[in-house]
């Protein structure tokens, strides 16, 4: 896929990274898999918006789209 694609559970674990996640964000997909995506890619001033997007959209804003600047390995934005 042209596009990244992280999947997460319901806790915000990661379950998959895909590869273009791994050369977007920097990280190798073994090295992710069960961290916090939040805590791995989100920055920390971003985190509590972001958390509330996310519940407002579970539940009932589904298929919504929210942007937001992300972190990479080496820190970079």
């Amino acid at each position: 896929a042209l596009d990244c694609i992280v999947s997460t559970d319901e806790h915000g674990s990661i379950l998959d990274f895909n590869p273009t996640a791994e050369a977007c964000f920097g990280h190798r997909r073994e090295a992710v898999l069960g961290r916090d995506l939040l805590t791995l890619i989100v920055p920390a001033r971003d985190r509590a918006a972001l958390t509330s997007a996310l519940e407002h959209h579970l539940a009932d804003d589904a298929g919504a789209r929210r942007e937001l600047l992300a972190l990479r390995a080496d820190g970079s934005e």
